[in-house]
């Protein structure tokens, strides 16, 4: 291969962005590709990272904000992979409020690098539902003013090239026809897929795309509804919390019971704050240097059903726990809900708590974030 290809995939909260990505780089891999995905998520406890190690995908972490809002740091990186890694392809996962990557992404790489590095097509990826609630929602609209949140989804799709409707295999059939219709005729010759991320054949397709065509560069901001825009990022609030559970009598934690019973909680603390859950996420790890043993439990709106992509090998008597909640409520009603009740829970379950961050806000309102930052304890006392 000769320079460096770098493609984006895009979607809303829940699409399946996380999963896509790691599967198009697996199977770039089986192409004799060397492919590495990029994310925006920092720290030792990133969800996203942690799904792409137990896929055996190698990830880089960009800090200091979304991948769109410093191009330099991205130019810099991409030079550092294809340079010092010998890296062929970038699979850059953008924040699921980020509709307007060929704006903020291509744009600027396309007028830095004049040529520099090949730029795919960018990759839209959206779950049945989410699309179905779109086309529900232009057939029975009277006003003609947009739901925020279907106006953000629908920007995904326009911005896209290559538009991927996911989790196909939870619709009847005459909806996957229905979602598929209607974004073909809404956005007419961009090429249409249906299906599920996790099927290798249908991965297989999205990458031939990718790799056979150059980015489109849809142009969305000039005649982006910023009020609309910004009604959306507002329903999307965050909740995140980091502790370190530590059994009282020294026998194993049922993880699997206090995730249950977490992902409940965040649900109806959710509504509590005057919202609805979009997903939630539990990542449990045996705090350890020398044992590497971890579980993910996940669930989406949806499909209402708990995901568990991976799970702990063995019991353990202690675990660090990184959850978070997505979510359309108020973040700091959420705070004051969320935080006595994962203390409960540590005490049903017989465990000792350690806080290490707690963190609620929304996502337009990053530099005045409402914290909670209890006790910082040092993570190696837990460690081997």
């Amino acid at each position: 291969m000769g320079k460096l290809k770098f493609c984006v995939v895009n979607g809303p909260a829940a699409s399946g962005r996380t999963t896509a990505s790691a599967e198009i780089a697996r199977e770039l891999g089986k192409r004799g590709l060397k492919a590495v995905v990029m994310v925006n998520e920092e720290g030792l406890d990133s969800i996203a990272g942690r799904i792409l190690g137990e896929r055996g995908v190698r990830y880089v972490t960009m800090l200091g904000g979304c991948i769109g809002s410093q191009s330099d740091n991205l130019v810099a990186e991409l030079r550092r992979l294809r340079d010092q890694e010998g890296v062929d392809i970038v699979i850059a996962e953008m924040p699921s409020v980020c509709a307007c990557s060929p704006d903020h992404v291509y744009a600027p790489l396309r007028k830095k690098c004049k040529g520099e590095f090949d730029l795919a097509p960018l990759t839209s990826i959206l779950t049945g539902h989410q699309v179905l609630a779109i086309a529900d929602e232009a057939q029975s609209s009277s006003d003609g003013v947009p739901i925020p949140i279907n106006y953000l989804h629908a920007k995904h799709l326009e911005s896209g090239d290559i538009l991927v409707v996911n989790k196909a295999d939870l619709l009847a059939d005459d909806q996957v026809g229905r979602c598929v219709g209607y974004v073909e005729q809404e956005y007419p010759g961009k090429p249409v897929l249906a299906g599920t991320v996790l099927d290798e054949a249908f991965i297989g397709k999205v990458v031939d795309l990718i790799l056979g065509n150059e980015a489109g560069f849809h142009f969305i901001s000039k005649g982006l509804d910023k009020k609309l825009y910004d009604a959306a990022e507002a329903l999307f609030a965050t909740y995140s919390q980091r502790i370190c559970l530590i059994s009282r009598d020294g026998e194993p934690i049922d993880f699997e019971r206090f995730g249950q019973e977490a992902i409940e909680g965040m649900r109806k603390a959710a509504e509590a704050a005057g919202g609805q859950m979009a997903y939630a996420t539990l990542l449990a790890e045996y705090p350890s240097k020398t044992v590497k043993d971890a579980g993910l439990m996940r669930v989406s709106r949806d499909s209402g059903e708990v995901e568990r992509p991976f799970t702990l090998k063995e019991p353990r008597e202690s675990l660090r726990v990184a959850m978070q909640v997505r979510h359309s409520g108020d973040s700091q009603v959420m705070l004051r809900t969320m935080m006595p009740l994962v203390d409960e829970l540590a005490e049903k379950h017989g465990c000792k708590i350690e806080v290490f961050l707690v963190e609620s806000f929304m996502v337009p309102d990053y530099t005045s974030r409402h914290y909670a930052l209890l006790k910082r304890n040092d993570h190696d006392k837990f460690n081997d």
